[in-house]
Order: structure tokens, then C-alpha cells, then sequence
């Protein structure tokens, strides 16, 4: 089986070179990294080590969808070569894409979206997954369902993730890589994308980029055409083979072969709160002056929170400097 793993690995590498994928216009879910801040480090640290080029998400909304899912989180590394070990760590792995969508686990689980007519060209064989916090990570699942629903994403539907930039301009600081990201495209000297990626990697949070199913045992991706198509749950999914495929040795030891850098850029769509909304790549601009967006803000409480939902216009559009003035930007430490 090794074998054949290292030879359909070499094709994959071939494949994670191509272009972004050309997807169509679809609503946008901005990241709050005031309520999700180690959530929302993972999404930049994908985009900074280029192991996603696209922000772009196609949601699974089939009848597999549960079955599919799993085998996707598995087929990108969470709980196949990392676990994040939640009862002792407090930390639960996180998988971008997510597996929630066609997108997700390389787009190994895709038969579902190809029979209503969707193209595995617009599934990039890359993702990552990370050790995030598991109480955050949990929230952030029930908030992009929710999403899901108010802003109609069904079955195929296209979505693009965006980050929330506070009326300061700054990020929350336990997003540190985020804030680094956000300095650099703002044009702040001394950090670079490739010092993030590096430092994302040495941080001690198992953290892998993947172009690879990532099983460690039978490595498997039947829509890419390798590995056992005929998987049973039994095989598969059971709580005994969780158990028996842990390995934890091997999430140092992964070689990754990312995709194209990422083009960003420093637009940003200013709120009628004086909030910012940041879409960092450049071939996703999915906002315009007028349209309305949904920002969950979460309330504190005497003993817990509640999610609330704000509908937001966008008032203005350009570059922070352009719109804030160049003497006001913000000097956001990290």
C-alpha cells in the first residue's frame, strides 16, 4: 500500500500546482477573530502558507453528507495523523476546507457533487487542519450552519469566507497570525508571509498542510481514484479503528507541496458600524457599497454567552489608508 500511496501522491502534487479555481459569486461569512480567535489563525496561516488558493467553499447538502464528512476530516489529517488529544489539551482538530463541503478532504468525497454536475476542477487538492480550541471550534461549526441557512447556501452552493476587522483596525490579539497577515498586506515592513507560514509551523500546534490522504492506514480518495472505493462504515468510521489508526509520530514529518502563493490584497469594505470586512484575495472581491451583510457578535451574559446577528451596510470600499487616512492607521503589536 505504500507504494501506491507515494505513486498517486506524485500525481497530486502535479494537480496542487494549478490555478485557483474560476468560481462563480456567493455570499460572504466574515470571521470574527474576537469570538473565534485560534479559528480564525487557521484560516490565515492557510492562506499565508498557501495551502489553500482560493477562499471559495462548495457546500454538501446530500443525503451522505454525515457519512462523507467524517471520512473528509479523516482524509485531511484530523484524527488520521493528528489528535489533538481534546481531554487533556482542551484543543479539537479543525479542517479547512471544511468538511461540511465538497471541498473538503481534498475533494476525495465528491460523487455526490459530480452527479449534479460539478467538475473536481473546482475542488483544489489542498487543505489543512490545525489544534484549535475545541469550545471555539465547536461555536464556529454551529455558527457557519446557521450561516447556511440565513444566507440560503444549499446543495452545491458557492460561499466565501471573509475576516471581521474591528473599528480599531486591529485583529483580537490571540490571533497573532492573522494580525502579522493583516500588517504585511497593509504594507508593514519586517514580517513576511513566508516568516508566518514558518513560525505557524514551529508555533508547538501540530499544524500540517495536505495535498495527500492522510490515513495512516490504506490512504484513501476514491474521487481522485485511489485507494479502496468499496469502504464500509465498519471499516471505516468505527470507534475501534479510530483508535487503532492514531499515530502520533507522523505530523512532523509530512512534505507538503503548496499551491500558488496567494495574491492578496489590502481592500476592505468599511461598515455602518465603522467595522471593517477584509477579502483578502484578489479574485474573490464578493462585496459592493450598499450591499448588506451578517455580522454574529457575541454578547456576554452572567453565566454564558449569546450569539447575536447584526445586519450590516457597506458605506465605503478601498484600501485602509485610503479610507482612514494614511496619519491614522493602526499600529496593531503583535
Amino acid at each position: 500500500m505504500l507504494a501506491l500511496r507515494v505513486a498517486f501522491s506524485a500525481a497530486l502534487l502535479t494537480l496542487a500546482i494549478a490555478q485557483p479555481p474560476n468560481l462563480p459569486p456567493g455570499p460572504a461569512m466574515p470571521l470574527n477573530s474576537d469570538q473565534y480567535p485560534t479559528v480564525t489563525d487557521h484560516h490565515c496561516l492557510a492562506i499565508v502558507c498557501s495551502y489553500i488558493n482560493t477562499n471559495g467553499m462548495i457546500r454538501d447538502q446530500s443525503a451522505n453528507l454525515d457519512m462523507n464528512a467524517n471520512r473528509r476530516r479523516r482524509a485531511i489529517g484530523c484524527d488520521g495523523i493528528t489528535n489533538c488529544r481534546t481531554s487533556t489539551t482542551g484543543r479539537s482538530c479543525d479542517e479547512i476546507f471544511y468538511a461540511s463541503t465538497y471541498s473538503g478532504g481534498l475533494g476525495c468525497y465528491a460523487a455526490d457533487y459530480l452527479a449534479i454536475g460539478g467538475t473536481m476542477a473546482n475542488l483544489p487538492p489542498l487543505g489543512t487542519h490545525r489544534c484549535v480550541d475545541a469550545v471555539e471550534n465547536s461555536a464556529h461549526g454551529g455558527a457557519v450552519n446557521r450561516f447556511y441557512q440565513r444566507a440560503n447556501v444549499g446543495n452545491g452552493g458557492v460561499f466565501y469566507f471573509t475576516f471581521l476587522i474591528p473599528a480599531s483596525g486591529c485583529m483580537n490579539a490571540r490571533s497573532t497570525y492573522c494580525r502579522r497577515m493583516w500588517n504585511v498586506a497593509n504594507g508593514y515592513g519586517g514580517d513576511s508571509f513566508a516568516s508566518i507560514c514558518h513560525d505557524g509551523h514551529a508555533d508547538g500546534t501540530q499544524f500540517a498542510g495536505i495535498v495527500t490522504s492522510q490515513r495512516t492506514r490504506h490512504p484513501r480518495c476514491p474521487s481522485r481514484g485511489y485507494g479502496p472505493a468499496n469502504i464500509t462504515s465498519s471499516d471505516d468510521e468505527s470507534a475501534d479503528s479510530l483508535e487503532e489508526e492514531e499515530d502520533y509520530g507522523l505530523a512532523g514529518n509530512i512534505t507538503v507541496t503548496p499551491g500558488p502563493a496567494p495574491s492578496l490584497t489590502d481592500q476592505v469594505y468599511q461598515l455602518s458600524s465603522r467595522r471593517f470586512i477584509w477579502s483578502p484575495f484578489k479574485n474573490n472581491g464578493t462585496l459592493a457599497v450598499g450591499d448588506t451583510i451578517i455580522v454574529q457578535i457575541m454578547v456576554p451574559g452572567n453565566d454564558t454567552n449569546t450569539e447575536v446577528e447584526e445586519e450590516e451596510t457597506v458605506i465605503a470600499a478601498g484600501r485602509l489608508q485610503d479610507i482612514l487616512g494614511s496619519d491614522s492607521l493602526p499600529d496593531c503589536p503583535t
